[in-house]
């Protein structure tokens, strides 16, 4: 049995809608003393869980466990481009995928370059942030 990092999210693959949302293989799902708790906030002040089935509201993960999956079933994807700052550089691809990904592989991206230009686009080619920021 595999551990995911947070709630698992069901999708109908004929609709495309979310038909669950658990916690069952979530790392954080443990066995406390009343039960079923989540550990994901406090180790040592863990929430009951009264339903693992259902993943709470209060849940941190499940909102962007959810834009996640949907960004993935209706195949939304946002790329980081990578110019060196060479005159005869021409842009290459980092990353393509999920936008939650491609803002984080962009700022890793943007925190390690020294020169260039590093930019996170759309599908569409519309420049959402870049490094160095233009005034």
């Amino acid at each position: 049995m595999s551990r995911s990092f947070g709630p698992v999210v069901i999708v109908d693959p004929k609709t495309k809608e979310i038909t669950s949302v658990h916690c069952h293989w979530c790392i954080f799902n443990d066995y406390g003393s009343a039960g079923r708790v989540c550990s994901h906030e406090s180790r040592s002040n863990p929430k009951p869980l009264d339903d693992p089935e259902n993943t709470p509201d209060w849940c941190q993960m499940k909102a962007s466990n959810i834009r996640d999956t949907l960004d993935m079933v209706n195949d939304v994807r946002h790329y980081v481009v990578r110019w060196s700052g060479r005159k005869t550089d021409e842009p290459r691809e980092i990353y393509a995928g999920i936008p939650s990904e491609a803002a984080r592989q962009f700022r890793l991206t943007a925190r390690d370059a020294k020169r260039g230009t590093v930019q996170l686009e759309d599908a569409f080619g519309k420049v959402l942030q870049q490094w160095p920021e233009v005034a």
